[in-house]
């Protein structure tokens, strides 16, 4: 067995501070491996005793990695497959290539690898490598060196993969199991283990609403998604009917076997794709083969609990596990043994409602089940990932499933260290914490960290759940936030930037939940966006149903009704004009490429009109501080114009809205997906970020979330591009209004980094090329819009930010000009120099906020590296001394820190201030 080395992370030798306390994290510091190498990270060059990034020691293909990981679960683990993301700077490495881990105990362990993105010129930009962790003792570290793989090593065991022909299915096969695709409706994979356990027949799925069950179009087999020597991932995707035969949902399963063996992972996705359904089940089944009567359940407290027979497990919130029927406080961790077959889901009692049931030799794990008749209602957009591991053979009988289990929450995570990170410039320059250096933000950025996660997860109501798992919650800004605050300014992205500038795992788990949070609960299934004001949005869209309804009253009642789509337009420009009907059938079009049948779009055309009605209501309609949503309801009934449209009630007319999604005027439910009937009404266009799935992705190779990536980009191109362009030239040229153009920053911030992802990636060309030309788009009109007619910091920053890294990518003149304007302009007119920090909005009275200036600051930095400009310097430098700050609020750390990192990479190379 590979001997690791036992150590704690107080042991680890601390040459600065960087981060705050936190209950059950410890405080972080920087390892020494990192100290050493930091210096050299800032010319791309070795960190740690190990070739840089940048260098080509073999000649070829030759690199050194340093790369350690810790056994963060409390209990000894077995050999494990891992995979994790390395980036290489451009021109370093061709291609894959076969790697080997040559650990400190000089074990050398053989791996694979295979391309994530590429440069511009085709060389890596990312690389995912996987292998075989060895046996990890609870609390050990392991560490070594990655670097091609070396002469006579090679990989044990059998991997195989057979594809389907004719009757026979696929087939893939180690020394451990064999597992077949099934193409029969409801089913996915049969399990058999070459000893023992496994499946009795094929293991199914279903999914049933308050409507009747949701069965499969067709009948789905799983083919291959990724292939090397080590592993092989297959997918199937499965779309699912209602009783009217129209897809409204689609369940994704992601199964994954490796070489030497003998867990499987599948990976299940639920995305529902259009209309509001109450779930009462969504159901895995698995028939075991010869389970044997007792089964193993891992406890509350982690002990284990011996049980004869069927048994039912249910965790029904949060805090409260159901045994058998009878309440009780705990936590169900979802593992549970039986003879020769082992099962483990993730997070599981973090997704409650959820259940662990047996019934005869068939296991089922119940993902959204119905408690006490309260089903979980979701709307069109919703999307979310379950893994599960399965052990088949005598391995799952000699594992203990308490350490599977917390193995399962808290998994190794092999990386490099911040000089390889860093160095490799696949960010931009990206400034490494460095011993002794701006360490009042580093402390300030690491306590913010903390505090962000204390205070998310100080209301545990609102963060564990099928859709709140890794939420931050927000009532404090009055109606416009109420609910969920969810990801407005990427956190995922700051968090992950932390984890390679630092090299400290502490930031990489947290990064990755919240990036999986965006990905899975945030972003809709046709690219979505952040929406931060979805829940008292959900308050808007229920009444301009109700006056939507009464509109559709008045036209069923004209002359010249004839109940057909073309006519219902034909009435909207006659009572309102054709401008506006034509504007209508342009936000309906969307809906059209996506299926929707004639009498979805009547539905959705006087939903926009009634829409119409309520944001034209609502000018007049002026809320309080400290209003509720029922205040704003009640403002909104109290309107002639709004009682002469129907709505007149809210207690009356919003029950059927909370006998749907449950809760009442005073505990009001949260909202992830916004339902406003039209997109670009949705608070979102200005928040959609991408940059943090795509990191997450990167960091770890996960297909589903470069799936999420890419899907958001090309809604992003199709879209979200067109409808910003024209929102802002109409603006510009029709209203003397100053602009949102935040809503073209975030797009380019966006676009590049989903062409990044694309680039020379086989099958993807032509997203990248779109992805291009749609990000040129934005910055024409961003070049033709004058920088007086900005609304604010934030829009100013943002589209600096964009700029950036158009700059980086393209060097454009005109727009590097425009650039440097746009700079300049604001620091001069836009900087508060008694309060430090950059002013809110661009008119009028208002206070400056340490986040506008963290919005604005890469900008800054970047044009004055570009060329030097004295009163943007000292506007720069005062900035810059006054940034730090400490905060546990999600938006204010996010806009604070967002180009802190790569801001400092910069402020490094200014010359000191002139005394």
């Amino acid at each position: 067995m590979e001997q690791v080395q036992e150590t704690t992370r107080g042991d680890r030798a601390a040459a600065v501070r960087t981060g705050g306390s936190r209950a059950g994290r410890g405080r972080r510091s920087l390892p020494w491996a990192l100290v050493l190498g930091l210096a050299s990270c800032i010319g791309g060059g070795a960190g740690a005793g190990g070739s840089g990034p940048g260098e080509d020691p073999g000649g070829g293909a030759g690199f050194e990695v340093p790369l350690s990981g810790e056994e963060r679960s409390g209990a000894a683990q077995p050999a494990q497959p891992v995979a994790f993301g390395l980036p290489f700077a451009a021109g370093a490495l061709a291609d894959a290539v076969e790697v080997e881990f040559e650990t400190s105990a000089e074990v050398r362990l053989p791996g694979e690898s295979r391309v994530l993105s590429r440069h511009a010129d085709g060389s890596v930009r990312w690389l995912l490598v996987e292998l075989i962790a060895p046996p990890m003792a609870a609390g050990s570290a392991l560490t070594g060196t990655l670097r091609p793989r070396g002469p006579k090593l090679t990989l044990s065991g059998a991997l195989t993969v057979s594809p389907a022909s004719g009757s026979t299915p696929l087939t893939v096969r180690n020394e451990h199991l064999t597992l077949r695709s099934s193409a029969a409706p409801g089913t996915l994979f049969e399990l058999e283990g070459e000893v023992s356990g496994g499946l009795s027949a094929p293991a199914g799925f279903a999914l049933e609403t308050a409507a009747g069950v949701l069965t499969p179009q067709g009948a789905g087999e799983l083919g291959v998604e990724t292939q090397t020597e080590l592993s092989v991932s297959l997918l199937r995707q499965d779309e699912l009917v209602d009783a009217g035969g129209r897809p409204v949902a689609r369940l994704s399963t992601r199964v994954t076997v490796w070489r030497g063996s003998s867990a499987v992972r599948v990976e299940h996705s639920l995305d529902l794709l259009r209309g509001s359904h109450a779930i009462e089940s969504w159901d895995l089944v698995l028939p075991l083969a010869a389970p044997g009567v007792q089964s193993r359940i891992v406890d509350t407290d982690g002990s284990l609990e011996t049980v004869s027979g069927d048994f039912d497990r249910r965790q029904v919130d949060q805090a409260t596990l159901r045994r058998d029927g009878i309440d009780e406080t705990g936590r169900l961790p979802g593992v549970v043994a039986f003879d020769g077959t082992l099962v483990g889901a993730r997070n599981f009692w973090q997704l409650n409602p959820s259940a662990l049931r047996r019934a005869g030799d068939t296991l089922h794990l119940e993902l959204c089940p119905a408690v006490d008749g309260r089903r979980e209602a979701l709307d069109a957009g919703f999307g979310r990932t379950q893994e599960l591991w399965i052990q088949v053979g005598p391995e799952a009988d000699l594992r203990d499933p308490a350490a599977v289990a917390l193995g399962l929450e808290a998994p190794l995570y092999l990386h490099a260290d911040a000089a390889w990170y860093c160095g490799s410039e696949v960010l931009g320059p990206l400034a490494p914490a460095l011993a002794g250096d701006h360490t009042e933000l580093e402390e300030l950025l690491a306590q913010s960290t903390d505090l962000l996660f204390w205070r998310r997860d100080l209301a545990p109501d609102w963060n564990y759940g099928l859709q709140h798992f890794g939420d931050f919650f927000d009532r404090a800004n009055g109606v416009a936030y109420w609910g969920a605050q969810q990801q407005e300014y990427d956190p995922a992205w700051i968090i992950l930037q932390q984890f390679m500038r630092t090299g400290d795992p502490d930031y990489l788990q947290p990064g990755l939940e919240t990036a999986w949070h965006y990905a899975d609960v945030d972003v809709s299934w046709y690219g979505g966006a952040f929406q931060h004001r979805a829940t008292s949005n959900h308050v808007r869209s229920q009444m301009a149903k109700i006056v939507g309804a009464t509109l559709r009253g008045r036209w069923e009642s004209w002359g010249q009704y004839d109940g057909s789509v073309s006519n219902a337009f034909d009435w909207v420009a006659e009572t309102y004009h054709s401008g506006f009907a034509a504007k209508v059938h342009k936000w309906i079009l969307p809906e059209q490429s996506r299926g929707a049948s004639g009498e979805e779009e009547i539905a959705l055309l006087f939903c926009i009109v009634g829409l119409f009605e309520v944001n034209t209501i609502g000018e007049s309609v002026v809320p309080q501080e400290g209003d509720t949503l029922y205040d704003l309801a009640v403002l909104f009934s109290q309107q002639p114009e709004m009682q002469a449209l129907g709505y007149h009630d809210p207690d009356a007319q919003f029950a059927d809205f909370f006998g749907f999604y449950g809760g009442d005027w005073d505990n009001f439910p949260s909202f992830h997906v916004d339902d406003l009937p039209v997109p670009q009404e949705r608070h979102s266009g200005g928040h959609s970020l991408i940059q943090g799935v795509v990191l997450a992705h990167l960091l770890t190779g996960s297909p589903r979330l470069r799936e999420v990536a890419l899907s958001f980009g090309r809604h992003e191109v199709d879209e979200v591009a067109p409808w910003a362009i024209d929102a802002i030239v109409s603006n510009r040229e029709y209203t003397s209004e100053y602009l949102q153009m935040r809503d073209l920053g975030w797009t380019v911030v966006d676009l590049l980094s989903v062409a990044e992802l694309t680039e020379e990636m086989p099958g993807e060309e032509q997203l990248h090329a779109d992805a291009l030309s749609a990000a040129a788009d934005c910055v024409a009109t961003i070049l033709e819009t004058p920088v007086e007619r900005y609304a604010s910091s934030i829009q100013a920053g943002l589209v600096l930010e964009g700029l950036v890294h158009w700059d980086r990518r393209t060097a454009a003149p005109a727009a590097r000009a425009y650039l440097h304007d746009l700079a300049r302009t604001w620091a001069a007119t836009q900087y508060d120099w008694a309060a430090h920090a950059f002013r809110y909005k661009s008119y009028g009275t208002t206070e400056a906020y340490r986040g506008m200036t963290g919005l604005v600051i890469l900008g800054l930095c970047y044009s004055e590296t570009l060329e030097h400009d004295p009163a943007l310097y000292a506007t720069l430098v005062d900035a810059w001394a006054n940034l730090p700050a400490s905060t546990s609020y999600a938006k204010a750390y996010s806009m604070t820190y967002r180009g802190a990192a790569r801001a400092m990479a910069y402020v490094r190379n200014f010359p000191p201030p002139s005394p």
